[in-house]
């Protein structure tokens, strides 16, 4: 990638209209008629994203705690995607978690290829941070169903429910953002400690056994992804209006700080190419994916008024959530930003997506 995004913006709009010919830029039009989406943006010639500094620092101490993260404020429109661009197909699924008009937290899968979203869960609890396992057969996730946030297991197709964890504390439990290590034998989460004071990074077995706490701070850690190597997690440390990235081995020894905090940066998400980490920047009012080398360098800014970046298997493309036609959908980008390749059609169901996990 080059030190200039490839996707480009035109007054807080978003535009892709310079990267496809007429004929097919027709198509799409045609397109988005059928399926009810508005019209892309004209042909007017969009600039260029300014380029973001080229490192961070590479270590720093820790932060003050906090699970405090800004929700997206994005109003920008997307336009609509090119119909096909070639071998860069899309593949696998993308499961995510689905807000509806009555605000229904469940969780939902979809096919990058087209078709129609398809509900997993009907507990009417608030099902929440969906993590698919490296084989696609299962989905961690966290649910209050039975009253605390606590992460659970099911099958991909939503049967088989089980629950994972069990309170650490009665006066206060919550669990959050789990993430599967790369050999599918352990999950990573950040749940409140013992004391119900304090949050911090712990691992367990998928079979429930083995609970081990990896981090002891007084800092609030969340945002956790797992290097493809199995070697470190990722996560992020927020308070107030800083938050920054870090990354320390998978038995919680030697963290090192990879974003400074120039910026309100969380939510790392690791490539399955091992040498880029995807990751949300909120910064004047703006919320955006950037993209940095796994040691902090280079970061590139892929796409404003976009969040929730998650990768696919290959690596080759990363769905992102941003708002086309006033409504939030799910888009996927080249790698490098062009794009969009495809987006979703939620807003027919009446859907607010989140908490994008794409796999196999």
């Amino acid at each position: 990638m080059g030190d200039i995004a490839k996707f480009p913006v035109q007054e807080d709009v978003l535009s892709v209209s310079t990267l496809f010919n007429p004929a097919i830029l027709a198509a799409a039009l045609i397109i988005s008629t059928v399926s009810g989406c508005a019209t892309p943006p004209g042909n007017s010639e969009p600039a260029a994203l300014a380029s973001s500094p080229s490192s961070f620092p590479t270590s720093s101490p820790y932060p003050p705690a906090s699970t405090s993260t800004p929700r997206p404020t994005a109003t920008a429109t997307m336009p609509a995607p090119a119909p096909t661009l070639g071998d860069l197909t899309p593949h696998g699924r993308i499961v995510f978690e689905g807000v509806d008009n009555s605000t229904n937290h469940d969780l939902w899968v979809i096919s990058p290829d087209g078709g129609a979203a398809q509900r997993l869960t009907t507990e009417g609890a608030k099902d929440k941070d969906p993590a698919l396992s490296p084989d696609g057969l299962r989905i961690a996730f966290v649910s209050d169903r039975t009253g605390e946030e606590e992460i659970y297991l099911m099958n991909v197709d939503g049967s088989g429910v089980r629950r994972l964890t069990e309170d650490l504390d009665s006066r206060r439990a919550a669990r959050w953002s789990p993430v599967w290590s790369p050999d599918g034998t352990r999950i990573a989460f950040a749940s409140w400690d013992d004391s119900g004071t304090k949050v911090d990074i712990f691992t367990v077995d998928a079979d429930g056994s083995d609970l081990t706490q990896l981090t002891d701070t007084d800092d609030g850690e969340g945002g956790l992804t797992w290097s493809p190597d199995g070697d470190q997690i990722g996560y992020d440390v927020s308070w107030g209006s800083v938050s920054r990235i870090f990354v320390m081995n998978a038995d919680g020894s030697e963290s090192v700080l990879l974003t400074d905090d120039s910026a309100y940066s969380f939510f790392p998400a690791w490539s399955p190419e091992e040498d880029k980490i995807a990751f949300i920047m909120y910064t004047g009012g703006d919320t955006s994916v950037f993209v940095m080398g796994r040691d902090g360098s280079d970061p590139i800014k892929l796409a404003g008024h976009s969040w929730d970046p998650a990768w696919s298997p290959d690596g080759r493309q990363l769905a992102v959530v941003s708002t086309f036609n006033g409504h939030h959908e799910i888009f996927i980008l080249d790698n490098n930003g062009d794009g969009p390749l495809w987006v979703s059609s939620l807003k027919e169901l009446g859907l607010d997506p989140s908490d994008l996990s794409w796999g196999p």
